[in-house]
């Protein structure tokens, strides 16, 4: 016996021997007694910690199956797994052999484990979304309880069945575990799940493949989105519908209106070409001229905001005269300044480019609409008018000494149809000319700041690109009053066109000048006129009943005996909305009210004409007897004045010239624009001449 013990001292387990009728301790090894102390005689369950005999009596010693119990030592704070077995050295010996094997380290991770799987089914019990794991082949291996709420299925009649028959049926579209084992992830796939009473749901799929080739995703219910998504849709569909319904009133709008104002102003600039006018059919010429073109302008805003608005707007770059284009601009808001009796001061900063590249018309637009609300919100003062270029970029100022803007109305300025002033101010425009400034000096990649004091006046300024370039300086600019004919033979112009109006416009300017005149009423009408006529150039208008100038024009560029004959569109719609108008090999695009001087270089540039001019001497006696000039010592004053540069004098005796007779206006409009610019020398020229006797007023 001493030798087993011994053995049993060896050991590296906690070994107690202990009689199996009083239940005292006989033995317990070295390790039992550095663990529990030596508690030899004691009974055993006091002795190694046991809070009654009780836990031993669960214990079959008899078997190996339900011999050992798992207990917690209060006494020293470690788990056990305490084995029992009988033990006999000796017939007259009964004893037990206990065998304790320390499991703390064990038993925390058991209790981790354990916690960790609590949590991740509280976690996974309370899943929404149905999150789900798949074999490589797509045969359900896991799936949440959350299964059950989307589809009415359960998760035990779903578990070992193929993914993609169990919840989405045989559709090929929608069958993701085909699309993860070719992208190993899949993010936001749309799908339509099957539920339980065969109603479909519309789940978006995020999956992806595991290192195990096994497959985890997760499957959302989007209906709520997708019930969005297509009010978002309708909503969209409804709003390009109003857009198209307002589009087309627009550009219904702008035929209907510029269809007549092409017959106003048409024959506005033919009769202002007769040099028998009175002064007073001039001056009335003038105003139904004036009247015209302000309705014009203001159409032209309307169309131009809601071009805007559709991001339809173009910015077409050109070659013009710098000096001119801006003398033209001071020139024309000088006339709304006189009326005021507002100075406008117009000042080169820099020295400026003869030529530059630019959108013109669009440049000019701001300006103007800059300047004349500048005079418009003046009552007294200056309106000034400074520019400078550097670096290709010019820089413009428009500054004034008018009412001011209140500091919380000057983000309203730039919003449509919002005005400031008085009802009367108000009353002039449509309150869209600051709104199409600001997006059109945007859209040539500047920004329009303004800065204004409340009764101090407001100062408006913009930088856009104006590159410099290099252009022929002799460049043959024609007017139509300077046309008298061509050059060659006979040409035969078609005018087509379903407006008698607009016809008769065109042909009053073509036919003094020498040209055919054919008329057609339709697209169809010039088809057939065709078959018997070939003219040199066709004017086209599109819109037209029975067919149309687009259709017209297609139909002409088919026939090889037709096609190649020379069209120019002569439209009040907005040609530029038909994206297919150049595929028609059509050059140029006049808009209605027609622009003569566009028309006849139009012309000029498609037939490759010599324009025949009128004669020097012809025009000087035109000039000279459109032109009133003042009695000859009004003049010589003028020049004594001259001689000593006082120009504020020279601006007080030119007014006095004025009220004298408005005929003089003329003449005197032209000396205050060489005195803004400080032209001594041209105004000494110009009046010598008139001393001389030989006056000519230069264009």
């Amino acid at each position: 016996m001493e030798k087993q013990f011994e053995i049993f001292n060896s050991i590296d387990s906690i070994i107690v021997l202990a009689d199996r009728i009083d239940r005292r301790i006989v033995f317990m090894n070295r390790l039992a007694c550095e663990t529990f102390g030596n508690n030899v005689g004691r009974e055993c369950y006091e002795a190694i910690g046991l809070e009654s005999e009780s836990v031993l009596e669960k214990l079959d010693f008899q078997t190996e199956s339900n011999n050992y119990i798992q207990f917690f030592n209060k006494k020293n704070n470690h788990w056990y797994e305490l084995r029992v077995k009988p033990f006999n050295y000796d017939e007259s010996v009964n004893l037990l052999m206990v065998v304790f094997n320390d499991i703390t380290e064990r038993r925390v991770i058991e209790n981790s484990i354990l916690t960790s799987e609590k949590k991740f089914r509280s976690i996974f019990e309370s899943f929404i979304d149905i999150y789900l794991q798949t074999d490589y082949n797509g045969i359900i291996e896991l799936i949440s309880p959350s299964c059950e709420l989307i589809t009415g299925i359960q998760v035990e009649e779903l578990i070992g069945k193929p993914v993609m028959q169990s919840l989405f049926g045989s559709n090929s579209d929608f069958d993701f575990i085909k699309k993860i084992k070719l992208e190993k992830k899949l993010v936001d796939f749309r799908a339509l799940l099957i539920k339980k009473n065969s109603h479909h749901l519309n789940v978006s799929i995020n999956a992806n493949l595991l290192d195990d080739n096994s497959i985890q995703a997760t499957i959302r219910d989007i209906k709520s989105i997708v019930d969005t998504e297509n009010e978002l849709k309708l909503a969209l569909k409804k709003a390009e519908s109003a857009d198209k319904i307002k589009s087309e009133f627009v550009a219904n709008m702008s035929h209907e209106l510029r269809t007549p104002l092409n017959g106003i102003i048409g024959y506005t600039q033919i009769l202002k070409n007769d040099r028998t006018l009175t002064d007073k059919q001039r001056e009335g010429l003038n105003v139904i001229d004036r009247s015209a073109n302000h309705l014009l302008g203001l159409i032209n805003d309307i169309l131009d905001l809601s071009k805007i608005e559709a991001e339809k707007i173009e910015i077409e770059t050109g070659t013009f005269i710098f000096n001119d284009f801006l003398s033209g601009i001071n020139e024309m808001i000088n006339v709304r300044a006189k009326a005021k009796n507002i100075k406008v001061i117009f000042n080169k900063k820099t020295e400026l480019p003869k030529f530059v590249l630019g959108d013109k018309k669009r440049i000019g637009q701001i300006l103007l609409n800059l300047l004349t609300n500048a005079v418009k919100f003046t009552d007294f003062g200056t309106v000034t008018f400074n520019v400078s270029c550097r670096n290709d970029y010019a820089h413009f100022e428009v500054i004034d000494t008018g009412f001011g803007i209140p500091e919380d109305k000057i983000d309203d300025i730039f919003k449509p149809f919002k005005q400031l002033g008085s009802n009367i101010q108000k009353s002039d425009g449509t309150g869209l000319g600051l709104t199409i400034s600001r997006k059109l000096v945007e859209k040539m990649g500047g920004e329009l700041f303004v800065e204004s004091e409340l009764g101090s006046g407001s100062k408006f300024w913009f930088d856009i690109e104006l590159k410099k370039v290099d252009v022929d300086e002799n460049e043959n600019k024609i007017s139509l009053k300077d046309i008298v004919g061509y050059e060659g033979d006979i040409k035969t112009i078609l005018i087509v066109d379903d407006e008698k109006d607009s016809r008769l416009v065109l042909k009053e300017l073509l036919h003094p000048l020498g040209f055919r005149i054919l008329e057609a009423t339709d697209g169809i009408d010039v088809l057939k006129i065709l078959e018997r006529e070939k003219p040199d150039l066709i004017l086209m208008d599109i819109i037209m009943p029975m067919l149309d100038g687009i259709e017209a024009t297609k139909e002409i560029r088919l026939n090889q005996f037709t096609k190649y004959i020379p069209i120019i569109f002569v439209t009040a719609a907005n040609p530029k909305d038909y994206t297919y108008v150049k595929a028609l090999d059509v050059n140029h695009i006049i808009l209605k009210p027609v622009n003569g001087d566009e028309l006849l270089n139009s012309i000029r540039d498609e037939m490759s004409l010599i324009w025949s001019l009128k004669d020097a001497n012809q025009k000087i006696d035109e000039k000279a007897n459109q032109i009133l000039l003042p009695p000859i010592d009004e003049i010589e004053v003028l020049n004594e004045i001259l001689g000593f540069r006082n120009f504020s004098k020279l601006h007080e005796h030119l007014n006095k010239i004025e009220a004298m007779n408005d005929g003089y206006k003329e003449f005197t409009g032209r000396l205050r624009k060489l005195a803004f610019s400080f032209s001594t020398n041209k105004i000494k020229e110009e009046l010598k001449k008139i001393l001389d006797g030989q006056y000519e007023l230069e264009e």
